[in-house]
């Protein structure tokens, strides 16, 4: 389902029970990590980013300390819909930007520091995992939801695990949605 806002035709689905859901856990227990392992101030990098919605909801929440955040996305839409919900970062030092990029082409600077994808299931390469460097602090999300685009879903957080491995799990955990399970792992790579 598609919504106009503005000039802009907005996916609703963003918004939905699930999505919001399974952002403010993921801000939640990021949040919860930074502070017991006194990790920060942040530069993050958002793969797969959509909207950056997360990026939204921790910057509201005000939990935690972010320099800067990068969201990249295949797409362009996307992006842009992104860098208009983020505005306020944006013209603030370009604390916020959103970009069109292949994940799997990116290459990460010295100061970022924290890694986030929660949307893992869309992307079947691990390329983009095996570039992110040793010890960065890192949040993946996926689900068991079974849909065309859902390349590479999971069973349980085990398999989540296995797939990426972390030299130290700071959480492992998974959230009952009325259809799928979404499963979360943050640590450091």
């Amino acid at each position: 389902l598609l919504r106009r806002i503005g000039l802009m035709l907005i996916e609703t689905d963003a918004f939905s029970l699930g999505q919001i859901d399974s952002k403010l856990w993921a801000a939640r227990e990021l949040e919860n990590c930074v502070k017991k392992n006194n990790i920060g101030p942040l530069n993050i990098y958002i793969l797969g980013g959509w909207y950056a919605l997360l990026h939204f909801v921790l910057k509201i929440r005000s939990n935690i300390e972010i320099n800067s955040c990068r969201s990249f996305d295949l797409d362009e839409q996307a992006c842009h819909i992104a860098n208009v919900i983020n505005n306020t970062w944006e013209t603030e030092d370009w604390k916020f930007r959103a970009f069109p990029e292949d994940v799997n082409l990116i290459d990460y600077p010295q100061d970022i520091n924290c890694v986030i994808n929660t949307s893992s299931e869309h992307i079947e390469s691990l390329e983009w995992w095996l570039k992110i460097p040793k010890d960065t602090l890192c949040l993946i999300q996926s689900n068991n939801l079974k849909i065309e685009e859902h390349v590479a879903t999971v069973e349980s957080i085990e398999e989540l695990e296995s797939r990426f491995p972390m030299s130290k799990m700071l959480y492992s955990g998974s959230n009952q949605l009325p259809d799928y399970t979404r499963y979360m792992i943050i640590g450091l790579k």
